[in-house]
């Protein structure tokens, strides 16, 4: 799979070991190549998401173009913390802080700069 935006070849979203070898049959893709990570999921053109580090917290923009509901951004706030002082395990949250109809017209290029001001003014 190829990303929207550079036209590289994305990783799949999956751990592989050295030596390792597993099938590509994977839905959700990887492009680390764009200033900001792109995710795009097989089978469904319509939707990707971008990851933001913005004030010390991490960010998910995902944009979905549906033909039945048009435009649609949602941002998810992601929050790691460590599980009983481990340095080695970690819980992981994604919380829906915002979902609007809209297309944001967000890129790699212009995500960090346009965050700020969707969170302000949505």
């Amino acid at each position: 799979m190829k990303c929207k935006f550079c036209n590289t070849r994305m990783l799949p979203m999956r751990a592989l070991h050295g030596g390792s070898r597993e099938s590509a049959l994977f839905s959700t893709w990887e492009c680390l190549v764009c200033p900001h990570a792109v995710r795009q999921v097989q089978n469904y053109p319509d939707w990707y998401s971008l990851l933001v580090h913005h004030n010390d917290k991490w960010y998910e923009l995902s944009q979905t173009y549906g033909s039945q509901t048009g435009p649609l951004l949602t941002i998810y706030l992601i929050s790691i913390e460590e599980q009983d002082d481990s340095d080695t395990t970690y819980w992981i949250q994604s919380e829906k802080i915002l979902e609007r109809k809209m297309d944001a017209g967000l890129t790699p290029q212009n995500v960090e700069s346009k965050l700020p001001t969707i969170l302000v003014f949505s």
